[in-house]
């Protein structure tokens, strides 16, 4: 018993000590991470060319790089940002790579699109996806042997035919998560966030009739 109490303290103490270290913000490399089984695609579609355009991000933050916060006990706050790329970047990659999972040929250019029929240009293959984020973020509320992780992320995600230039499908992808630990690790912060993400550009190729019509197109292109 004595021993037990004993590795409690220290538990608590290590994660003092921590805490109060001094931590400008805490980086988060924002990627897809395989969730769930999605279905390949046609072997007779995959050499279609698909392109993933930047999203444009429409949250209400002043620093485009943030995507959360650390909330300690005494009410300070530590922001939790995108590592390497801004999250219009990240998101269009991520959605990308769940597309080159099932074996669709994925441009490896993300180029600027507004979303607009008349901004298509040839250069997009056959298919072109774009859209907005409306919501990404991810914190953690720290306390006393407490950690508690809430992650949401919402996509619009838009699908366009590159040679009618004309917009097929329009969709809403949501997901959202929570966590809860005896410790905060930066590492547990970007897994939250990812599951987020991940689940909800999964939820693009689990859409049936959006699936439906992107096959539909890359049959009569192909």
């Amino acid at each position: 018993m004595i021993k037990r109490i004993s590795k409690v303290l220290a538990l608590a103490g290590t994660i003092s000590i921590i805490s109060c270290a001094s931590v400008a913000h805490y980086p988060v490399s924002l990627k897809y991470e395989s969730t769930r089984y999605i279905p390949p695609a046609e072997k007779g579609l995959q050499q279609s060319i698909i392109t993933v355009a930047l999203f444009n991000d429409l949250r209400k933050v002043t620093d485009r790089w943030t995507i959360g916060r650390k909330v300690e006990s005494d009410g300070k706050e530590i922001k939790v940002i995108s590592k390497s790329q801004p999250p219009s970047d990240a998101v269009a990659r991520a959605i990308g790579a769940v597309f080159s999972k099932v074996g669709y040929t994925v441009s490896g250019e993300t180029p600027h699109w507004d979303l607009r029929e008349g901004s298509i240009r040839p250069s997009m293959g056959k298919i072109v996806i774009g859209g907005n984020i409306d919501e990404l973020v991810v914190e953690c509320y720290t306390g006393f042997l407490k950690a508690q992780y809430e992650s949401r992320v919402r996509l619009r995600v838009i699908v366009a035919d590159v040679e009618k230039n004309k917009i097929i499908y329009t969709t809403n992808v949501d997901s959202s998560n929570s966590f809860r630990d005896v410790a905060f690790s930066e590492e547990k912060m970007e897994e939250q966030a990812n599951n987020a993400l991940s689940t909800a550009i999964e939820r693009i190729l689990e859409n049936r009739e959006l699936r439906s019509k992107i096959e539909e197109v890359l049959r009569k292109r192909s």
